[in-house]
């Protein structure tokens, strides 16, 4: 079974967002709905990354990243999304 590597990034607001990739290949990024973690695309995730690496974050309030909520918190998300895979890309 391939393992997923796991990592955090701190947002511009200095909240840390947590996101996992797997697999190898280009890459592929799956953004949950606003309900449940990473976790839940763990089938699809798996059947893909023969193929593909596929990267998936687990938004605010969700799985590991930290309950950091204010009124405008959507904007920040795609922030955080983006931040956490330049990090990636520039490892």
């Amino acid at each position: 079974m391939i393992a997923y590597h796991i990592a955090l990034v701190t947002s511009v607001d200095g909240t840390s967002v947590g996101y996992r990739w797997i697999g190898q290949g280009a890459g592929i990024v799956l953004v949950q709905g606003a309900i449940g973690t990473a976790r839940n695309y763990d089938r699809l995730t798996r059947a893909l990354a023969d193929a593909f690496t596929v990267y998936l974050q687990d938004r605010r309030w969700r799985g590991r990243s930290l309950p950091a909520y204010t009124p405008a918190h959507t904007l920040p998300a795609l922030d955080n999304l983006s931040m956490s895979f330049n990090q990636q890309y520039n490892n």
